[in-house]
């Protein structure tokens, strides 16, 4: 997965340096424009969610077994 941040600063170090200030401030926005409307989530968001995704299945295992355990007592 590509972090849209590190993405956005690596395409703004191959602009030239000779543009204006206010030319390459233009491209860097319209960058973020256009990574914000894809719905990119940055690499620290996505480690997040993959670890309350691994306590949430890990929750629910815990769940189906115990629900196993009571009907079996039955």
């Amino acid at each position: 997965m590509i972090d849209p941040i590190f993405l956005k600063d690596k395409i703004s170090s191959i602009l030239p340096q000779t543009l204006g200030a206010d030319i390459r401030d233009s491209i860097e926005s319209a960058i973020q424009l256009h990574f914000e409307q894809m719905n990119l989530v940055s690499r620290q968001e996505f480690d997040i969610q993959q670890k309350v995704l691994a306590k949430t299945r890990a929750k629910l295992e815990a769940l189906e077994k115990l629900l196993e355990e009571i009907q079996a007592q039955k």
